[in-house]
């Protein structure tokens, strides 16, 4: 007779709890790991100039073969490529972003999102998708927004060719710029992206990864995180937060160009999830020896790659 009434009490508590689940954690029977890489790769016409840093840009063609080691020993499932729209090697192409992908091999695919300049009509954001090839394929067509201040956009729905997972990714650049009002229009800015975001991703039944240089963070110098303030409002977490585990915390995404990159832990680069999507690590890739860069600097950013857990 205790046993029974026992058993009552313990599933009456259930059918109070249960209910209050989220509907994705009951729905939820399976998992993909993603790993997401963002990386600014500065523009090519920035070559031969001085950085802040007192230093000259090396050329391209330098930086690029520093890059691509860097992000065949992280091996990305996606990355989000800001500033890759410059010329190289002449007007119409090819693009940064193209001369990277060749670069890289048969491994990665360039996502269309925006008209290549090899037709009619071509139009360059400089927001760009790059996915592995063996383990993801496109589905439907992407595109681009202009989320306000011409700060594009690059989206894409990915899906795993092994397990069919599927999610909305989306690299973007926004406004830079120091100051309240930048911060404002930052935040205006995160507001557009993650309205466009979530529309499209409704159609689709799809969570929604965003990745790319959002030129903020929540250091001292910056009066308001304006795109941390929306993600947030929108509960949508950053990737470091919830990370269950970080490498090389302690350098700024953004390097400056400097030999000694600076180690403020103020980063502009973010990778940002919504509920649903856990976070496994986050960490920044730097080839330093004694606290500097070796050889030649890759960019005035240094990638930053997280692994995600989804839930579907």
């Amino acid at each position: 007779m205790l046993r029974a009434r026992w058993w009552v009490t313990l599933t009456a508590l259930l059918s109070l709890i249960l209910p209050a689940l989220p509907d994705h954690a009951a729905a939820a029977t399976s998992s993909q790991r993603v790993k997401v890489m963002t990386y600014n790769l500065l523009e090519a016409t920035r070559d031969g100039t001085r950085a802040p840093s007192g230093l000259t840009i090396a050329p391209w063609s330098h930086r690029r073969d520093a890059m691509v080691p860097l992000i065949r020993d992280a091996s990305p499932d996606v990355i989000a490529v800001q500033e890759g729209a410059s010329w190289v090697a002449g007007v119409k192409g090819p693009r940064q972003v193209d001369d990277l992908v060749k670069a890289l091999g048969d491994a990665y695919s360039l996502a269309r999102t925006e008209i290549p300049p090899s037709e009619p009509h071509y139009f360059r954001t400089g927001r760009y998708i790059v996915y592995k090839t063996a383990a993801y394929r496109p589905v439907g067509q992407g595109g681009h927004w202009d989320v306000g201040d011409e700060s594009w956009t690059a989206y894409q729905v990915l899906e795993n060719r092994t397990t069919g997972a599927r999610f909305l990714f989306v690299a973007t650049h926004l406004l830079v710029g120091r100051g309240r009002s930048y911060d404002q229009r930052r935040e205006a800015e995160t507001q557009t992206l993650i309205q466009r975001a979530r529309s499209y991703a409704s159609g689709w039944h799809v969570p929604v990864i965003y990745a790319g240089d959002f030129n903020s963070h929540g250091g001292a110098n910056i009066a308001l995180d304006g795109p941390r303030v929306a993600m947030h409002a929108a509960h949508i977490r950053d990737a470091y937060d919830i990370a269950g585990s970080r490498f090389r915390a302690r350098y700024d995404s953004a390097n400056l160009y400097q030999r000694r990159p600076p180690a403020y832990r103020e980063n502009v680069d973010h990778i940002y999830v919504p509920r649903g999507i856990s976070v496994r690590s986050w960490g920044e890739l730097l080839r330093l020896s004694h606290g500097k860069f070796v050889g030649t600097i890759p960019s005035d950013h240094n990638p930053v790659v997280a692994t995600l857990v989804i839930h579907y």
